[in-house]
């Protein structure tokens, strides 16, 4: 846990010292200029609603078509339970 802890803190430090090292090495000089070219909002929101949009559906689509356990859906409430071998187990 202690490790866990150390490691933690370690990395979330070097983060903060690679942000700041980055921000330090920015200059930036405005002279009242537009910036020129770009692209609209449409142009960049509407491929990434799409592709979120997509993603979902297909992480929901293989949730429902993946197998599950129907002991949990409360669906074998009249089935016998199975018979259990214990074929590894140690005799004491």
């Amino acid at each position: 846990m202690l490790a866990s802890l150390a490691s933690a803190l370690i990395a979330g430090v070097a983060v903060v010292a690679m942000h700041y090292t980055g921000m330090a090495a920015v200059s930036v000089v405005l002279d009242g200029r537009s910036p020129v070219g770009g692209l609209p909002a449409s142009q960049f929101i509407t491929p990434l609603a799409v592709a979120v949009l997509v993603l979902l559906s297909l992480g929901g689509i293989a949730l429902m078509l993946s197998p599950h356990d129907a002991s949990l859906s409360g669906l074998d409430r009249d089935r016998p339970e199975p018979v259990r071998v214990p074929l590894f187990e140690r005799q004491g």
